[in-house]
């Protein structure tokens, strides 16, 4: 009896990992980060947000490149762990995992943006989209494991928990580093 071949679809994650380019973007925002620490700001950025000390401008886009990949390494090998904790499919089964990677970072950027500029309930309607848009998925089980849909559900509350806490983290950095004492 002859095997049917199924078509074969491209996993453009490369095997449940982003491709070797995106982790030498990460590291080359943090070695500019850290070189932007040491950076004075030209006249026209304390214009832009008077909270920040003058001299404090690029150690803020500083602190944010550092945070980036910081917070997309803990949280990407969290989720690896609590794949294997809580026996789910991995992650990296998963047709791409740009999306993912990508809203990482929008959310590196966005939760420590959103207490610098004084709106951290942006925070919450952030998490309730995304809460709203995975919904059926933690509902849908597959067969034999009616708690998959929950223990997915877990995973993901953890992975955005620790995503406000490096949030908050960072900002605790700017706030110590960069911003002005009120």
């Amino acid at each position: 009896m002859r095997e049917e071949s199924k078509p074969q679809q491209a996993n453009t994650s490369m095997g449940g990992q982003l491709p070797w380019p995106w982790y030498l973007t990460l590291a080359a925002a943090a070695v500019a980060g850290v070189l932007l620490l040491t950076c004075d700001a030209p006249f026209w950025m304390p214009l832009m947000l008077p909270r920040v000390r003058p001299d404090g401008w690029w150690r803020l886009f500083g602190i944010f490149l550092i945070s980036i990949p910081v917070s997309h390494l803990v949280v990407f090998s969290t989720l690896r762990g609590l794949d294997s904790l809580f026996e789910l499919q991995p992650e990296r089964f998963a047709k791409n995992l740009w999306p993912q990677a990508l809203m990482g970072v929008c959310e590196s950027i966005l939760y420590p943006s959103a207490w610098l500029v004084g709106h951290a309930d942006f925070i919450g309607l952030w998490l309730l989209l995304k809460v709203a848009a995975k919904w059926t998925r933690w509902g849908a089980a597959p067969e034999g494991d009616a708690d998959e849909g929950r223990r997915r559900y877990a995973r993901f509350l953890i992975g955005n928990a620790l995503m406000v806490i490096l949030g908050a983290v960072t900002y605790g950095l700017m706030r110590a580093f960069v911003l002005s004492p009120s």
